[in-house]
């Protein structure tokens, strides 16, 4: 079997749908399925190899709100060739679906979030996403990262299949490379966009006398002006060091006290499942993804500052760090890669069975 993805920038790139492909692909190549990833040109991470996993770069305009529709359109001649079965990667892309059934193939569709309800998208490319995402549902098999995105398919169905988190081994502070940095800080990771609502962590942070430094990991590729809006809030006490990857990135979620996660939309936060397989204590905002993954154990609204106040200042990093740990030792269990790997194998081969069938 040969799957084509599209709908990425390319493996190994900041950015939920980038993590989730790199740590699926390899897991179905190793299952004996030829993947082909259609990647954006200038992408390409050098850390990212795998067998039976095939890279192919298409150029499109970068920086550009449409990128992602617009590589998707100008990826889908690459993706369809040879493939058996084409796997477009969230709402946007998902919106090609028409025309890869037209084309002959068969399409999952994973929907990783509710793409046209982020914040940096006017009306008429929220209206587009939308409009994108009543086509993606014509296609033979979705996907839902969460529970809570199931009602967005509810009239046509879909299946439930989780993102999953690997192990994240220890590594030293110093593997960070952020200097004078010492344990105990607090922790932003994610990529720098509105939705992720980092000025509730800056402005709680502040307030908060003898706080320990709060340290902001990512990059705001969508939005290069929301890490300057930022630091311009940030006071004394707030680093930001850009995106983070493989052994700085573990060492700033074993280095941290605290993760705090003030987002106002999710999908399944890969994020916050890598701080608890990491057995960082996490404050998360009461949305139904973070209650998905934190039960009763989720923070404030994503606008209750007085309530990120009240929260981190009673944050008691002994008995956190002791709930993280007892957490961490389930994570794997519940949330595993290879257990998506197999249920994202059944979805393809349940797909190819029934249009085998209808022919």
């Amino acid at each position: 079997m040969i799957v084509s993805m599209l709908g990425l920038r390319a493996p190994g790139a900041e950015g939920g749908v980038e993590m989730a492909v790199a740590a699926l692909a390899p897991r179905l190549a190793k299952r004996g399925i030829r993947v082909r990833i259609i990647c954006r040109k200038g992408w390409l991470s050098p850390d990212f190899h795998a067998p039976g996993v095939d890279l192919v770069e298409v150029a499109a305009p970068r920086g550009a709100g449409w990128e992602a529709l617009a590589h998707s359109f100008l990826g889908l001649p690459a993706a369809l060739r040879g493939a058996d079965l084409l796997h477009l990667h969230a709402a946007g892309p998902g919106g090609l679906a028409p025309l890869a059934r037209l084309a002959g193939k068969p399409v999952v569709v994973t929907l990783h979030g509710e793409d046209w309800a982020r914040s940096r998208w006017g009306t008429a490319a929220a209206a587009t996403l939308r409009a994108a995402w009543t086509a993606a549902q014509t296609a033979d098999a979705i996907i839902a990262v969460s529970t809570s995105l199931l009602p967005a398919v509810a009239p046509v169905g879909a299946t439930w299949i989780p993102n999953g988190v690997d192990s994240v081994p220890f590594a030293p502070l110093e593997a960070a490379g952020v200097p004078g940095l010492k344990p105990g800080f607090w922790l932003v990771l994610g990529r720098i966009v509105r939705e992720k609502n980092v000025e509730t962590a800056i402005r709680a942070h502040a307030a908060i006398r003898g706080a320990p430094p709060l340290v902001i990991v990512g990059s705001s590729a969508h939005d290069p002006r929301e890490v300057a809006r930022l630091a311009k809030a940030a006071g004394p006490g707030v680093v930001f060091t850009g995106p983070r990857f493989g052994g700085s990135k573990a060492a700033l979620l074993h280095g941290a006290a605290l993760m705090i996660c003030p987002s106002t939309l999710e999908g399944l936060p890969l994020a916050v499942l890598e701080a608890m397989s990491a057995g960082t204590p996490v404050i998360a905002s009461d949305i139904p993804p973070h209650r998905e993954l934190l039960g009763a154990a989720v923070g404030p609204a994503p606008a209750d500052l007085a309530g990120w106040i009240a929260a981190l200042r009673g944050f008691d990093p002994v008995a956190a760090r002791r709930d993280a740990a007892a957490r961490a030792s389930a994570v794997q269990a519940t949330w595993s890669w290879d257990r998506v790997a197999d249920r994202t194998e059944a979805v393809y081969r349940g797909v190819l069975s029934r249009c085998r069938h209808a022919m």
